[in-house]
């Protein structure tokens, strides 16, 4: 086995420019889809997509320049730059800000929905979705609280608190569990209902897992859009499985499709394909 092997196989491996380089660029890509499998952190693709781009080149680069030990210090000294440069790179992919500033929650309507109404059968399903799926960005020295965050995946970017809340959100804001579900429910009917406006036949028909989901992928991509969805016309139509399927298509931002809101859209299908439970 030997003779196929050169005799500075470690050298050639790890220490080489273009070695190094192919590492780098390997732990990077992976670590990447660890952080995403292991804490559901999604990435920028386009940043990182430039960031292997440029790793590529570099291995060509350390192809061709000279790698004995009069090099050693360049080499460090390349290395260090590099290691700088994709550090503020991949930083950049996953980029969010947060304030110190502790600020008052603002007002809203206390309300508690009631059984016995639509709404009181739909927020229970609702709810718990798009809290699961808009998540918790928790505060770096309190675990508990929600702090503010700027959403990098709108064009413009948001600045976003709680659960997915944008209004009134602020650089520094800190709020409670019990703040942001307080928040969430009336701000979440109030998208439900506007969708529910552009119901206008077998509206009366529709079973409670299609009204929750559709909830949920309205708050996502605002009443208008959902307003104008396919969905909504296949609801119209009565056929609630259509309506359904057609949640799924609308997992993009900024024209690519994110990962996050794939995963997010087949759960609602889910959701919503529970339907004939109901009937």
């Amino acid at each position: 086995m030997r003779k196929y092997i050169v005799d500075d196989w470690f050298k050639a491996l790890f220490l080489g420019y273009a070695s190094v380089f192919n590492l780098i660029a390997l732990a990077i890509l992976l670590g990447a889809e660890f952080i995403y499998s292991r804490y559901g952190v999604d990435y920028d693709p386009y940043i990182i997509g430039w960031v292997a781009v440029a790793l590529n080149l570099l291995v060509w680069f350390g192809r061709v320049i000279k790698q004995d030990v009069r090099t050693r210090v360049m080499r460090f000294a390349v290395f260090g730059i590099v290691a700088l440069a994709l550090g503020m790179g991949v930083g950049r992919a996953y980029a969010m800000e947060v304030g110190p500033q502790l600020v008052e929650a603002p007002e809203r309507a206390e309300e508690v929905a009631k059984p016995d109404t639509l709404w009181g059968r739909v927020a229970p399903l609702s709810v718990p979705m798009v809290a699961k799926w808009e998540g918790k960005h928790a505060c770096p020295d309190n675990a508990a609280l929600h702090c503010s965050y700027l959403d990098t995946l709108p064009n413009p970017n948001l600045w976003t608190v709680c659960y997915g809340h944008t209004r009134t959100a602020q650089p520094g804001q800190r709020f409670t569990e019990a703040d942001c579900r307080e928040m969430l429910g009336p701000e979440l009917r109030e998208y439900w209902e506007g969708w529910l406006d552009a119901v206008t036949r077998f509206r009366s028909e529709i079973p409670e897992p299609v009204h929750a989901a559709a909830a949920s992928l309205t708050y996502n991509i605002g009443i208008g859009g959902a307003r104008k969805a396919s969905m909504t016309t296949a609801i119209n139509a009565g056929d609630f499985d259509d309506g359904c399927k057609r949640m799924t298509r609308y997992n993009r931002s900024g024209g690519r499709v994110i990962r996050g809101l794939v995963n997010r859209r087949q759960y609602e299908f889910g959701v919503c394909m529970t339907w004939r439970e109901y009937t």
